[in-house]
């Protein structure tokens, strides 16, 4: 990671990439949530009009649909821990010169 006190422009442009990976994955959740719901309201109506068949396609796709909700969730939970990460990282003091100081303590 880079410092932003040492490399502003360096730090921005990963800040920058961060955050639009966090607002794509965050689309991607969304679209997969949608896609779920969909998919049970096309699932109680083919059950309601009696197509077994239908209703067994749909719940196979409602269950990759399911997965993908716990991916991409999983993928935006990762994209904002690197954000915190990063964003601490900025602004730590530099200890280097500290470490030394404490050692005749």
């Amino acid at each position: 990671m880079t410092r932003a006190d040492k490399y502003p422009d360096q730090a921005t442009a990963a800040m920058d990439r961060l955050q639009e990976e966090a607002r794509q994955t965050d689309d991607a959740r969304d679209e997969a949530t949608f896609r779920e719901e969909r998919l049970v309201g096309e699932i109680d109506a083919a059950y309601e009009a009696g197509d077994h068949a239908k209703v067994e396609g749909l719940q196979a796709l409602h269950q990759q649909a399911e997965v993908d909700i716990v991916n991409t969730t999983s993928d935006f939970e990762a994209v904002m821990d690197q954000i915190g990460d990063a964003q601490r990282f900025w602004y730590e003091e530099d200890d280097d010169d500290d470490d030394d100081d404490n050692d005749d303590d």
